[in-house]
């Protein structure tokens, strides 16, 4: 029989001593720490595959979310969860690598702090006094690029108008980056008629989102043009769309009586 035959891993069957022992653990170890017991007490070579799976089929306790891990041990955990603390990753990783030798990489760190629910709390913000490393092709610091009151090439005046998404937006004010800008229909609307009620949406009369006039602006509820759109379909004629949005709210009414009726029979 050759060395290979010799040392192939046994099959892990279900009424095994092997398996009957790995029932009896009390559910704290981890698959590799069980695969090295297994091993070691019955001189065998089973896999981490091989455990697992047994683990997962007969509905073994074993600890999943815990310190130990692959990358490093149990006392070298414990000696990085004491590093780590209001330090930077750099310098945890140099004063880890004095201490017990393993190199880790930032990635490394950075994954093992999540995984442990570990943060460092170190503060990343630059402090007063801070000087720049970014050098001008002359060498000297780059002061002054970014003077205060500075505004973009492409900054338009309040007043602006765009279109985004078929609908057409406002320039209203300055300071708040992408939320300067507000639908035209509904600063027109609001303009008259005060704040936009909550739930309720503006709805274009002659179907085009475009025409913002007064007069082409219905105010109803956001489940009446859900309703409206499903079951009718909108045209580009305002009467017709007026009759189709009567429709619609006849038939939330009719819905809500039914729904009453069924609670009351209950």
């Amino acid at each position: 029989m050759s060395e290979y035959q010799r040392k192939r891993k046994r099959k892990l069957l279900k009424n095994s001593e092997e398996a009957a022992f790995i029932k009896t653990l009390d559910g704290s170890n981890t698959i590799p720490q069980i695969m090295e017991i297994v091993n070691e007490k019955f001189n065998a070579d089973f896999g981490y595959e091989q455990i697992k799976r047994f683990l997962w089929k007969n509905h073994v306790p074993y600890c999943r979310n815990s310190r130990h891990n692959l990358l490093i041990t149990d006392e070298q955990a414990e000696i990085l969860m004491n590093i780590i603390p209001g330090r930077q990753g750099k310098d945890i990783v140099r004063i880890f690598q004095e201490e017990t030798g393993v190199r880790l990489t930032l990635a490394q760190l950075r994954s093992w702090k999540k995984n442990h629910k570990c943060p460092s709390g170190y503060d990343t913000r630059w402090r007063p006094g801070h000087e720049s490393t970014y050098r001008t092709p002359k060498g000297r610091i780059n002061r002054g690029t970014f003077k205060k009151g500075n505004r973009s090439a492409n900054c338009v005046p309040i007043g602006s108008e765009r279109i985004r998404s078929g609908y057409v937006y406002v320039k209203y004010r300055d300071g708040h980056l992408n939320k300067n800008w507000k639908q035209k229909s509904i600063m027109i609307w609001e303009e008259k008629n005060g704040p936009l009620p909550e739930g309720k949406t503006l709805f274009f009369l002659d179907g085009n989102p475009l025409n913002c006039s007064i007069e082409n602006l219905l105010l109803i509820d956001k489940g009446t043009l859900a309703v409206a759109n499903v079951h009718y379909g909108m045209s580009k004629d305002p009467d017709t769309n007026k009759t189709i949005i009567s429709a619609a709210k006849l038939r939330q009414s009719i819905v809500k009586a039914q729904n009453r009726k069924k609670e009351k029979s209950k």
